[in-house]
């Protein structure tokens, strides 16, 4: 697990980028944008100032990009931001992870229903997300989109159908 938050150019790649609105931020109020981010090890939710300071919190492995997605969908709907919020936007974005904790953290700035609606959701450009993923090398778990395929077939586009075979052929 990890958090990062600098100023700095990093090598991150920036898979999926919400909405953004103004939201506060360790006790500052500024316009902050969610994103799902890739920072060469970890995948996640990161949180962008427009003037460019990023927070990132993300999972050293597994890689689910379904759930940091979702993680981000959130961060979208969250509108204070303390310590530990990145983490219980990413946890509260995964189905089969029921941390109260995060869940009820999550739910008390959003709401259940709104939390609910947010785990139904697949990323709509989720194409050009993969061709990102398979370009850049990013070892993203198959077996979420696997799951999730089984729910969303609209996600089993030509790039995530390539991912899958080749995903499927290196666990033999």
């Amino acid at each position: 697990m990890q958090r990062k938050t600098t100023t700095e150019k990093s090598p991150l790649v920036v898979l999926a980028k919400g909405t953004a609105s103004e939201k506060v931020y360790a006790g500052e109020k500024g316009i902050y944008t969610p994103l799902v981010l890739y920072d060469g090890l970890s995948l996640g939710v990161g949180l962008q100032e427009r003037r460019g300071m990023l927070s990132f919190w993300g999972m050293a492995h597994p890689l689910f990009l379904i759930n940091s997605y979702r993680g981000m969908k959130i961060a979208e709907s969250v509108t204070d931001f303390g310590p530990g919020t990145l983490a219980a936007c990413y946890y509260a974005g995964r189905k089969e992870y029921e941390d109260k904790g995060y869940a009820d953290k999550i739910e008390r700035q959003i709401g259940k229903a709104a939390r609910t609606e947010i785990l139904q959701l697949v990323p709509p450009n989720i194409e050009a997300i993969m061709k990102v993923v398979v370009r850049e090398g990013i070892r993203i778990e198959g077996f979420e989109i696997e799951d999730e395929a089984k729910v969303h077939p609209k996600i089993l586009t030509p790039t995530v159908r390539a991912f899958l075979e080749a995903y499927r052929n290196a666990k033999r």
